[in-house]
């Protein structure tokens, strides 16, 4: 299953399984795969998560408040089951895609899926219900549908660094010109030096 995942993914991941380490969770559930999409910052799940008013600290505070921690951790933490049907669920989206492969999109998708969850809870209550957020996650596109940006007239992801301790990350959605037509965009900026981190498609083509 690994081979199959983006590079974003695979950052995210790894950035679950410490913050469910630093919170002392001894799995690792979808709400910490949404932790891991935030501190992951450049791909397309960290832009629909910002847009829908989710950031890091917000996500990180419920997750807190509402799990309480656990024992002794071991070594490698484990995923619990609603985190395997998670990642299972992404791998069959993904095998349907253009590229094949488990992007944040597909692992977003899988969460609000997961209706038990905390994670899935999460981005209900954000969006304001279930189908909100199905629709709030669904309306981005399979990245590999836009592999080729100059033809769009689109910036590419870049790595953001930005000299104040905290990024914050913000999205506003815009239309911009290109040779293909207006194009929906959603503009992800620095909070702080407003820099333009990524300028993401927002409809299928």
């Amino acid at each position: 299953m690994y081979e199959r995942f983006t590079d974003d993914v695979r950052r995210a991941v790894v950035l679950a399984e410490e913050e469910a380490r630093g919170l002392g969770h001894p799995e690792l559930r979808p709400e910490h795969l949404v932790i891991g999409l935030l501190a992951e910052r450049e791909g397309p799940a960290a832009a629909a998560l910002f847009e829908m008013g989710l950031s890091l600290d917000v996500v990180r505070s419920a997750v807190q408040a509402e799990a309480a921690p656990g024992g002794q951790l071991p070594d490698r933490l484990p995923f619990d089951p609603a985190t395997k049907n998670v990642l299972e669920e992404a791998l069959r989206q993904a095998v349907r895609s253009a590229s094949g492969q488990v992007n944040g999109v597909h692992v977003l998708l899988a969460i609000v899926a997961e209706a038990d969850s905390l994670g899935s809870e999460l981005l209900s209550r954000a969006a304001g219900g279930r189908q909100a957020a199905r629709r709030a996650v669904g309306g981005l596109p399979d990245p590999a549908r836009f592999a080729a940006y100059g033809d769009l007239g689109l910036a590419r992801p870049t790595t953001h660094r930005c000299e104040h301790p905290t990024i914050m990350l913000i999205a506003e959605p815009a239309t911009i010109d290109s040779a293909a037509g207006p194009v929906e965009v959603t503009i992800v900026r620095c909070r702080h030096c407003q820099q333009t981190v990524s300028v993401l498609p927002r409809t299928a083509f």
